[in-house]
């Protein structure tokens, strides 16, 4: 009889446990956040993408990346973004539970690596000086430019491929040169007659500054 007892109790038990559990409710989704909003990179640039599932006790947290563009730049299932190529690609991260999404835009660009303040030596052939400037580089108006600024004043527009290779044509000023590296610069200017009186010729060296090297 005791026993019979005991499996009543246990059977009344579980019925209790199974019905408690059924009017536990699960915690949905309310939306996801991204680390970053828009990044620019260099082809072989890898970044970590972090999304944050609100909220903190939500039962799924699973998210879902998805690249506009893999030819530009691709993401894996852990949020790690590696830049492909020149262009612009959205990443987006998409929480399973809800369809909550949340973007970064990515853009590409080989002249970034370049993009910051600078150290310049400029030489002058006549009249005969050496000038030293702090200065900065920045993007130009067309895909493949950039503007050396090396004083206020003075800003020298170039075209640089994706290897660092500088030429140009501009203003009556024949420029080429090189970025040794991503923080090194050497450029000779040719300045024709008709353009500040003769010709002149001068060469800016360059180093990116220690606090703004990537």
């Amino acid at each position: 009889m005791k026993t019979q007892h005991f499996f009543i109790v246990l059977a009344a038990v579980a019925v209790c446990f199974t019905a408690c559990k059924k009017d536990e409710k699960a915690t949905p989704v309310t939306g996801i956040t991204l680390n970053y909003e828009k990044l620019t990179l260099i082809p072989e640039d890898t970044i970590t993408l972090i999304a944050t599932v609100q909220p903190n006790d939500a039962d799924n947290k699973t998210v879902i990346w998805k690249s506009s563009k893999p030819d530009v730049a691709t993401v894996n299932s852990g949020g790690l973004v590696t830049a492909v190529a020149n262009g612009e690609a959205t990443i987006t991260a998409t929480a399973q539970d809800g369809n909550k999404t949340v973007s970064c835009m990515i853009t590409v660009d080989y002249r970034n690596q370049w993009v910051g303040d600078w150290d310049f030596v400029v030489k002058c052939e006549y009249p005969v000086s050496v000038i030293y400037y702090s200065g900065k580089i920045f993007f130009g108006n067309v895909d493949d430019q950039l503007n050396i600024e090396y004083t206020e004043h003075i800003v020298e527009t170039v075209i640089v491929d994706e290897y660092g290779k500088i030429s140009a044509y501009i203003d009556f000023c024949s420029k080429e040169g090189q970025f040794e590296r991503k923080d090194e610069l050497q450029m000779k200017v040719w300045c024709h007659e008709g353009q500040g009186g003769g010709d002149r010729y001068y060469s800016i060296n360059g180093m990116k500054k220690e606090g703004d090297k990537k």
